[in-house]
């Protein structure tokens, strides 16, 4: 049976988040290096908090991250999307593209693949 993602790119599939996903975006935001251009890693409830965050993006405005995963095996190996931004800023109310990947994920070209697969998706 074929997967059915919201979009895909060559190697990437996106789609929704699913409950199977909180431990891995767990694993990502409690994740030192992942996290080193945030103000701090998360702790469990912090993560479930910026998940249910996504879902209201979502909600609220028609776009927002979307769980990734690499067509050929079914692995989670991050979130990629868009969000607009909020805090007080000269681009507040702009969107932003941003991605957050499991290490283990890092320097095989992911982010970009999936970078352009979300500009193209959503225009």
């Amino acid at each position: 049976m074929m997967k059915r993602y919201v979009f895909e790119s060559g190697r990437l599939g996106f789609r929704e988040l699913k409950k199977e996903d909180y431990k891995h975006i767990y694993e990502m935001n409690s994740d030192p290096e992942v996290m080193k251009y945030f103000p701090e890693t998360m702790t469990v409830e912090q993560s479930n908090g910026y998940i249910s965050k996504i879902i209201d993006h979502q909600q609220s405005y028609g776009y927002s991250k979307f769980a990734v995963e690499l067509k050929d095996s079914g692995e989670f190996i991050g979130i990629i999307g868009l969000v607009k931004i909020t805090f007080d800023s000269d681009i507040q109310g702009e969107a932003e593209i941003g991605w957050r990947l499991l290490k283990k994920y890092w320097h095989k070209g992911y982010a970009t693949e999936g970078a352009e697969a979300i500009l193209i998706g959503y225009f």
